[in-house]
């Protein structure tokens, strides 16, 4: 363990070392930042803000330092972030942050408890007698409602992805008790994963589908709730609208339409929003902001 004031004193004294070098080594393959300074409050944000993002914590004081201290050896090189970000990203607490945000977020921070009370309330709602009852329909909700609380399992244990863990949110009736029915379920849906209403053509494509009937969008037809969802989370305005969550939640920002072109190919080639993050991560304004 380092002291604090020992590792500026360290730190300090390294870089004064190298900073009266005459020569410096040319490593054949190596790529220098545009700007060899990083200071050591760069690299204290940037292990703070890694940690938030990854794992939902900060780091207590000891291992914030001995982070510090790792990356300041190297002047917190694309390597040593990589090793770092490597490290948090495999540990346990990574995919249930993300799964507790995305709960958060479509859900309401609904608890295993409240799930497995409204899978009671339909089971119920089937073995009840005499009840004029869309046993169908009560019954696609009841798989719905299993297929969510199996998921932050599955999802841990890397069987699905985090696209099929919204999709599972979405298409349960947790989603439409936290957001409401009707317009409202569909304004939702687009407001959480596009960032924008839907179009007046929209709504009433959308609400076509809903009713059974034909209907069309994002160059697809559909007749029902599920072809719906299907179709959407398969969209490429779903993928963007992926990409764009990240630049907004780590750079603050909307990618440029270049960014948004390449992010969006590296995520439809995999779902995988470990990727995303880590190419944000390890850029260098993600280091040098604020």
């Amino acid at each position: 363990m380092f002291v604090r004031g020992s590792l500026y004193i360290i730190v300090a004294l390294a870089l004064t070392f190298s900073a009266c070098q005459k020569e410096s080594e040319v490593i054949s393959g190596n790529v220098a930042m545009s700007d060899p300074t990083v200071s050591l409050t760069q690299i204290r944000q940037y292990v703070q803000k890694v940690y938030l993002a990854i794992l939902g914590t900060s780091p207590v004081d000891s291992i914030l330092d001995n982070e510090i201290y790792s990356l300041a050896r190297t002047n917190c090189s694309p390597d040593s972030r990589a090793e770092l970000l490597n490290r948090l990203f495999a540990m346990p607490a990574f995919k249930s942050n993300l799964y507790t945000i995305k709960n958060d977020q479509l859900l309401g921070g609904m608890s295993v408890d409240d799930i497995n009370d409204i899978i009671d309330d339909i089971q119920d709602d089937l073995n009840t007698p005499g009840t004029s009852i869309d046993e169908v329909r009560l019954q696609e909700e009841l798989a719905a409602m299993q297929r969510l609380r199996s998921a932050k399992q599955e999802y841990t244990a890397g069987t699905i992805t985090l696209v099929e863990v919204q999709k599972r949110m979405t298409e349960s009736v947790a989603f439409y008790y936290a957001n409401g029915s009707g317009n409202s379920w569909i304004d939702a849906v687009y407001t959480n994963f596009l960032f924008r209403l839907p179009t007046n053509d929209e709504r009433d494509q959308i609400n076509t589908m809903l009713s059974g009937f034909p209907g069309y969008l994002f160059l697809q037809t559909g007749s029902s709730t599920n072809d719906f969802i299907q179709i959407f989370f398969s969209s490429s305005s779903f993928l963007e609208g992926q990409v764009r969550e990240q630049f907004r939640n780590n750079l603050f920002r909307e990618p440029t339409t270049s960014e948004l072109l390449n992010y969006s190919n590296l995520f439809r080639s995999n779902n995988d929003h470990q990727q995303l993050m880590r190419q944000i991560f390890l850029s260098n304004e993600f280091l040098r902001g604020n």
